[in-house]
């Protein structure tokens, strides 16, 4: 049984993203991202798909989204087309349509020189709960998951140099080093954004992280844990 849940960011954020992330019968994680603008969908930007994979157990358990990475244009925006099958136009939920106009959009995707099949995957995001106490500043405890967003081009450049210590291997005398530049550059670089939990609390909560939820009017907020 699929299990599903969502996250977006608040309305005044600098960057408006909406994700809905759904398991499959495997217990695989895909994510789905949508643009927002003050809470709101953008209608017809396409949607990215993504992979998300949790890291660890416990206090130090998070995630990672990894999802294949975005052809630009020259002015620095991101190609897109006409989203089709097998020389069919398709709409947003995979129907037929009968003109390109009608059709979804759908960013093009980077691929592997060697083999145009081939997907360049890279990680977009880290994701941690952060839990907060009742105080004067919240006076309700609630939880956020806190985000860190990486470009395209900092997560193609962090993917490069993960794939030549791949190809170096650990004995190698650069491999050290070369580590630590990598855990460096993903420190550095990136973007940190705090999401609210829009639905499916209990499903993280299986997942082994604590959650706590926001009290609604006339009821009190979590008042401890919930694992």
């Amino acid at each position: 049984m699929s299990k599903t849940f969502s996250v977006n960011t608040p309305k005044d954020a600098e960057i408006g993203l909406k994700m809905d992330i759904r398991s499959n019968d495997e217990g695989k994680w895909r994510v789905f991202i949508k643009e927002t603008k003050e809470g709101v969908e953008v209608a017809g930007a396409p949607v990215r798909v993504g992979f998300l994979e949790k890291v660890g157990e416990g206090e130090n358990a998070f995630m990672v989204i990894r999802a294949a990475l975005r052809v630009k244009n020259e002015d620095g925006s991101y190609q897109t087309r006409a989203r089709q099958k097998e020389g069919k136009f398709l709409d947003a939920m995979g129907k037929e349509v009968d003109s390109e106009e009608k059709a979804a959009r759908e960013y093009v995707l980077m691929t592997y020189k060697s083999d145009a099949n081939k997907l360049v995957f890279g990680q977009i995001a880290t994701v941690n709960v952060k839990n907060f106490k009742a105080d004067k500043v919240t006076p309700t405890v609630m939880t956020l998951l806190t985000f860190k967003l990486y470009s395209d081009d900092e997560a193609l450049e962090a993917e490069r140099k993960y794939h030549q210590l791949q190809t170096i291997g650990s004995d190698h005398a650069d491999y050290n080093q070369g580590y630590t530049d990598l855990k460096n550059l993903r420190k550095t670089s990136g973007k940190w954004a705090d999401f609210f939990i829009a639905s499916g609390h209990d499903v993280l909560r299986d997942m082994g992280f604590t959650i706590r939820e926001r009290a609604r009017k006339g009821q009190e907020a979590d008042p401890a844990p919930s694992a």
